[in-house]
């Protein structure tokens, strides 16, 4: 494996690096390696069309361009931050895809990136349609222009080049414009840094024209850097010219003397890197590093670095290191120095991000966080250095290489201290390291702690090892009080601090002793009033032009504030206004007063609330038909007359054997639940109300004796076999059981008392015979078990077992009864199944029906639930058939009750006493919708019921209206009878169905239906369909009935109540079936399903 540099090794995309707070981090290893990526010479007299393409590409991938302004030459970067910045906040480069663009119905419904993918799009479609129109006709022109331009620029430079003594450019411009520099014919190169430039770049500059070449650079630290590592490895692109000429004995001049490190640091890379460096006389003049005991300090530790090797692309991180240089850089920043004196390096990026996020903007602004390679050529006066490196295999990495070492030990002037695990590079023989460290020791600059000192109390030192171990110089001196005196007088809260000692930064946080001039006292702190202190805040009663006292601050004027009291003037109502005096007194008056409902429940409401909007939260309470009581509310039940469903579970045993969970109904919807029927070959897959297949595996039922020739889904062509079981108990007694059946497994003589136990009244007889079925394991006597199976049900339904009532389904003994039982349940389900095409023609007549309408919005809802319905199942049981049809003949009769109230154009009728909203009429029509919809076509007892005579009472009203309306707008003139008899009917309708008022009956029904049509036909008022009205009451009327069963087996159905009324034959074999009053035909049964 092979382990990089960290400006190539590392990918790393870390979330903090997006955080404002955080100081930042430069990007100038990326931008070095940028400049040096060569570009043709006209990259900027390109057509307009490549040249914009270009530039876009640049902006999308965050790659420099280079464009000519003037005699300047400018290399142009989006900044990392700002792309970051974009993307968190949605803004996107890329132009929206000209399909997607069309498809953009509303831009309010994109999201933010999105919508700047589409503003993207239209500025590049504006671009082109622009270009387009300029091309078309400047094309040519536009080219021979960028020629001549270039030309008369190229002389331009050409001309004021040949005036200068030295032209400075980087190597990639000197490879971009090599025509320039064949007209100046330089004689003498210079190249600056030569060990780090490519060899390739520095052959590019040297024309035909140069005489003589003079190379500055230092071979000892860092090498030119590929970006494709194989280059580096197989063809040695990392080696300079500089350095090949040096390993090549070229003869070369070495420079001595240093201007940068003080002596002790110099010490560091001579005699083990460097021969022989002279040191200059302006860094014998440093003055010692304030705050810490030693100007240079290798601080040792044995943390290990965080183990990352399971990751595709890593970094290497040591937190605590990190942690000790953050802290440390704290330290430092404490005693004085300014955070531009300070760079903290480190050897991989994975490293410098840890050390980043420990690092906030507000603390450590200005401190730069940079890795070793981007920092050569660099210097500072203070370098805090992390070598990372910790693991037990004794692995340092590229630490070993003498370039990188040279540089990151090469950087500080005055102050260098480092931390590591110094023992893993004592270790590693053949490396500098072992030198270098043998040397510190014997200065005594290596050690566990790093001793610091208190500049204002020196005899106070400490040894840090951990970064904890800073607490105890917390603002960088000791931990004795400041004492000074600020300017206010108070003496300084802080600690020994040798930062700030004229005391400038440090705010005093006691309270100001001011005093105003209104005679109260300053309630400000000492430094908020530094500049004055501010009018007076402290609140006091003052008197307002409304008569009102309030509280105020005490510089405020009473005439400018807004009075904060109650208003307390009379509304209309009565009440007193409850807005504050300076707000205007409403209308609506916000008083909660106990209010009567037309229900006869008293609510609290607001007082500008009408009764119409507000609903009864008692609770209804009511007893429904089911005998459960309503758990719903008075409003929820729409002031008992239209009660929600019946919460309590239905608890019915369905013919299955299951316990129906639905929630109460009139009839039990079908069984959901995974189908029992089972034989010892296999189960049914199916659900419950689906119909079985059968069974085509042989009859297993076999003894002795005899033997089923059957199919098991068959009836069996055997008799059952009353031999004894000659088989011995594993007790050793004979058995009690029959021959082919499954021993029981109780003993005549072990379990003597069990056996004997008295249930049938046989159990004690001597030759009494058992058998154990096989669904509920009891023990059973034969005989009389035989003549319980046999015994004929007056109901077709499962035998189960006499002790415990479970279904018997698995013993091969009473299989034929098990499965006849079976027959005719899959007889019903079968009769009962419909064909999902039917009903749907009914619902596409009904749609056609009704569409025409203006009011078939409302119920439109209503037929697509029902369109769901049938194409969610694709054969429907009885009971969804009969709630589909009810539904297909109320819905046309809504339709017509809505399109009279349209035509009915005033807004309320009234009655004497009553006043009829039609709007809340209207609304009355759609919760009886709104209540068949969210029934889901499953309705309880109760709610068929309240359907049914809702739908009458709004029937009744909404013809009462229409006749009403149509005697006021043709002027018609009743007689005192006929306005008794309209008014008091009406009133008796209104009042039906509003809490214990009783609701509407056929009879008053049928009152309404004759004197609408005695008025009509006296006033000529138009025809009344009564044909209507006997379709609804048939549809709502309860769809319940029965199933049975003739002597010979046939089964038919009888509708209605489900009673036995009327005597008939059997389609079938023409026996008697049905009966009278509620007594079924002699040989008929019920089946139970």
């Amino acid at each position: 494996s092979h382990e990089e540099p960290s400006t190539h090794s590392d990918d790393d995309n870390d979330d903090d690096d997006d955080d404002d707070e955080l100081v930042e981090v430069d990007q100038e290893a990326s931008l070095i390696e940028n400049d040096r990526i060569s570009e043709p010479e006209d990259t900027d007299l390109r057509p307009i069309s490549h040249h914009k393409l270009t530039e876009q590409k640049v902006k999308q991938s965050g790659k420099p361009s280079f464009h000519k302004d003037g005699s300047e030459w400018m290399s142009v970067q989006m900044n990392d931050r700002s792309r970051q910045k974009k993307r968190r906040i949605g803004i996107s480069n890329c132009p929206m895809k000209e399909q997607e663009a069309d498809a953009v119905k509303d831009v309010l419904l994109l999201t933010n990136k999105q919508r700047w993918m589409l503003y993207r799009y239209w500025v590049q479609r504006l671009q082109h349609e622009r270009f387009d129109y300029v091309c078309s006709s400047h094309t040519g022109s536009y080219e021979a222009t960028c020629k001549k331009y270039t030309s008369i620029k190229d002389e331009c430079c050409i001309y004021v080049l040949r005036g200068m003594d030295v032209v400075g450019m980087t190597t990639t411009g000197a490879s971009k414009h090599c025509s320039l520099l064949r007209h100046i014919s330089p004689r003498i190169v210079l190249v600056e840094e030569a060990a780090e430039v490519f060899e390739a770049h520095v052959i590019a500059a040297l024309l035909p024209s140069v005489q003589q070449l003079v190379m500055i650079g230092d071979h000892k630290q860092l090498r030119p850097k590929p970006s494709n590592y194989d280059l580096e490895r197989n063809f040695n692109f990392n080696v300079s010219l500089f350095e090949r000429l040096i390993n090549n004995k070229m003869p070369f001049v070495t420079l001595t003397s240093q201007h940068r490190m003080r002596p002790e640091i110099a010490h560091l890379i001579c005699p083990h890197i460097y021969n022989h460096i002279e040191n200059s006389e302006n860094v014998l003049k440093y003055e010692p590093i304030k705050g810490v005991g030693k100007d240079i300090y290798f601080i040792d530790h044995r943390w290990p670095e965080l183990d990352r090797s399971g990751e595709e692309k890593y970094s290497h991180v040591n937190t605590h290191e990190a942690k000790y240089m953050v802290a440390l850089c704290h330290h430092l920043l404490r005693q004085g120095y300014k955070p531009n004196q300070i760079t903290m390096l480190t050897m991989y990026r994975g490293q410098l991000l840890e050390m980043r996020r420990r690092m906030k903007k507000a603390d450590f602004g200005g401190v730069r966080i940079a890795v070793v390679d981007d920092f050569q050529g660099e210097e500072n006066d203070i370098i805090l250095l992390s070598l990372v490196r910790s693991n037990s295999r004794k692995d340092i990495g590229f630490l070993k290489t003498s370039n990188r070492i040279c540089v990151s030990l090469s950087r500080a002037k005055k102050g260098f201290y480092v931390i590591g695990n110094l023992s893993m590079f004592r270790g590693n023989d053949g490396t500098v390291w072992v030198n270098i460290l043998l040397d510190m020791e014997k200065r005594h600059c290596i050690g566990r702690a790093l001793p610091l000192y208190c500049q204002n109390h020196p005899a106070y030192k400490v040894f840090i090892e951990t970064p904890e171990d800073f607490s105890k110089c917390p603002e960088g001196g000791c931990l004795e009080k400041c004492l000074a005196r600020l300017k206010c007088g108070h003496m300084c809260p802080r600690l020994c601090h040798p930062y700030d000692q004229e005391h400038v930064v440090c705010k005093c946080e006691k309270r100001c002793p001011k005093q105003l001039p209104c005679g109260h006292c300053c309630e400000l702190r000492c430094y908020q009033c530094e500049k004055g202190c501010p009018p007076c805040s402290k609140k006091v009663l003052r008197d307002m032009t409304c008569g009102h006292s309030i509280l105020l601050q005490c510089h405020k004027d009473p005439k400018k504030a807004f009075c904060t009291e109650v208003c307390n003037k009379k509304l209309p109502c009565g009440h007193l206004c409850k807005l504050k005096c300076s707000e205007t007194c409403s209308k609506l008056c916000q008083v909660r007063i106990e209010k009567e409902l037309s229900c006869g429940h008293t609510t609290q409401a607001k007082c500008s609330e009408h009764l119409q909007d507000l609903n009864c939260n008692a609770p209804c309470s009511s007893k429904l038909l089911c005998d459960h009581t309503c758990h719903g509310t008075c409003g929820q039940c729409r002031n008992g007359r239209l009660h929600i469903r019946c919460a309590a579970n239905c608890g019915r045993t369905l013919p299955c054997g299951h316990i129906c969970d639905f929630p109460c109904t009139s009839n039990c919807p079908p069984c959901n639940k995974q189908c029992t029927n089972l034989c010892n070959h296999s189960q049914c897959p199916k659900k419950c109300h689906e119909p079985c297949d059968p069974c085509a595996e042989d009859c297993s039922w076999q003894c002795d004796h005899f033997k089923c020739t059957k199919r098991c889904g068959e009836l069996c062509d055997r008799p059952p076999c009353n031999e004894p079981c000659t088989k011995a108990l594993p007790c050793g007694h004979p058995c009690i059981g029959l021959c082919g059946e499954v021993c029981p497994i109780l003993c005549r003589i072990c379990d003597k008392d069990k056996v004997m136990e008295i249930f049938f009244g046989s159990e004690t007889e001597e030759d009494a015979r058992f058998i154990q079925l096989q669904d509920c394991k009891h023990v059973l006597e034969v005989k009389s078990l035989d003549t319980w199976m046999n015994e004929s049900e007056s109901e077709v339904q499962f035998k189960s077992c006499p002790k415990c009532k479970t279904v018997i389904r698995r013993h091969l003994r009473y299989g034929n009864i098990v499965k006849q039982s079976l027959i005719d349940m899959e007889s019903i389900k079968r009769m009962q199944l419909a064909n999902e095409d039917k009903l749907l023609g009914e619902v596409e007549k009904l749609t056609k029906k009704v569409t025409n309408s203006k009011n078939y919005d409302y119920i439109k809802g209503t037929i697509e639930l029902i369109q769901a319905l049938l194409s969610a199942r694709k054969q429907l049981s009885q009971h969804y058939i009969y709630a589909v049809q009810n539904c297909t003949l109320i819905i046309p009769e809504v339709v017509r009750l809505l399109d009279v109230l349209e035509l009915v154009t005033c807004e309320e009728l009234s009655y004497k006493t009553f006043v009829v909203s039609l709007p809340h009429l209207k609304n009355d029509i759609l919760n009886l919708l709104k209540v068949i919809q969210e029934a889901q076509f499953v309705f309880c007892d109760q709610q068929i019921y309240d359907i049914f005579t809702e739908l009458r009472r709004i029937k009744c009203t909404v013809e009462l209206c229409d006749v009403k309306f149509k005697l006021t707008t043709q002027s018609r003139v009743l007689k005192a009878s006929e306005e008794q008899a309209l008014s008091s009917l009406t009133c008796c309708i209104l009042k039906r169905g509003q809490g214990k008022c009783p609701k509407v009956t056929e009879v008053e029904e049928g009152n309404v239906a004759h004197l609408i049509a005695s008025l009509s036909k006296l006033y000529n008022l138009g025809p009344v369909t009564e044909s209507e009205r006997i379709g609804i009451v048939k549809a709502m009327g309860p769809s319940q009935g029965h199933w049975f069963k003739c002597p010979d087996g046939h089964l038919y159905y009888i509708a209605g109540c489900g009673g036995a009324m009327v005597k008939g034959k059997c389609p079938d074999c023409g026996n008697k079936v049905g009966g009278r009053l509620y007594s079924l035909a002699k040989g008929n049964q019920r089946a139970m399903l």
